[in-house]
């Protein structure tokens, strides 16, 4: 695909971004002259029946969604062979290339793109927590939440995005229990919960455990767990205990890490019980010492 070819009537004009199966181009409707984000299939994906049916069910799962913290699927190609998805346009930068680089490495200074994450952190993980809430209660839980599928525009507004391992909240099966894993399982290895690893029950929970992870990340620099290898990794989410993020940034409050602590352990029952509770408890603390104490917008 190139600048000024037509995607289901949409106009691309330059490509915002490119993963390993698919990218994402603005677009244009000529009628309207709105602009939108239009999502498609690389040429070699579009040989894969896998590619294809996880780009129609990311596209049919986004439908569902009405938040403001949530992107807005507008519409999904009916082609099945050629599935596009076009969403709503929204000029932001993921939550993990604004961490990447915090500070300019010949002057010091802290650089725009992360000085956003610090300026808004409270407002940032409130809409956060809010858009996944709203997830929940429409019955899914997103199974992929990480820095990567979060968009933070300039002004400190967010989107969630990325709906491919979504999933319908489920029990697993009597055997699934009696057996343990019969399939891989599904989501970013740095970000899956216990039960996720060992593809247990699928519930909400495990979206609060990836979030604490998430949110770990964006408070420290570090993940909680780095592996030599994938499965060192994994054996590390399942039973070794996180260092507490205040030791690797003392300007954490003490509150902020004790709730994030409780986001990573290992029983679900001892987690922030939904991200309902998280948001009671998040909104009467602050993240930073120095920080003043945000009033929320409920």
């Amino acid at each position: 695909m190139s600048a000024a070819d037509v995607v289901g009537g949409y106009r691309l004009l330059k490509m915002m971004s490119q993963g390993q199966t698919s990218q994402v181009w603005e677009a244009v409707e000529p009628t309207s002259g709105r602009h939108y984000a239009v999502k498609i299939l690389l040429p070699e994906s579009l040989r894969s029946p896998t590619h294809i049916r996880m780009m129609i069910h990311e596209g049919e799962v986004g439908q569902k969604f009405t938040h403001p913290n949530v992107i807005r699927v507008v519409k999904v190609g009916p082609d099945r062979k050629n599935p596009y998805i076009v969403m709503e346009f929204f000029p932001g930068m993921n939550l993990k290339l604004r961490i990447a680089r915090r500070t300019d490495p010949r002057t010091g200074e802290v650089l725009q793109q992360y000085a956003v994450v610090r300026e808004n952190i409270h407002r940032i993980i409130e809409q956060v927590a809010k858009g996944l809430l709203h997830i929940h209660q429409r019955g899914y839980v997103h199974r992929d939440v990480k820095p990567h599928n979060i968009l933070v525009n300039s002004s400190g507004e967010v989107k969630i995005i990325d709906f491919a391992l979504t999933r319908r909240i489920q029990k697993a099966s009597f055997f699934s229990r009696l057996f343990g894993r019969r399939t891989t399982a599904a989501g970013t290895p740095s970000y899956m919960s216990p039960e996720q690893i060992q593809n247990l029950d699928i519930t909400p929970s495990s979206d609060i455990y990836s979030l604490g992870v998430t949110l770990y990340e964006v408070t420290t620099g570090r993940l909680p767990f780095a592996g030599l290898t994938p499965g060192d990794l994994l054996r590390k989410h399942l039973y070794e205990k996180p260092t507490s993020p205040q030791v690797i940034n003392p300007e954490l409050t003490d509150e902020f890490a004790q709730l994030i602590l409780r986001m990573l352990e290992k029983d679900p029952k001892n987690r922030p019980r939904d991200l309902a509770q998280f948001l009671s408890e998040f909104r009467s603390i602050r993240v930073y010492k120095g920080d003043k104490l945000e009033v929320s917008e409920r």
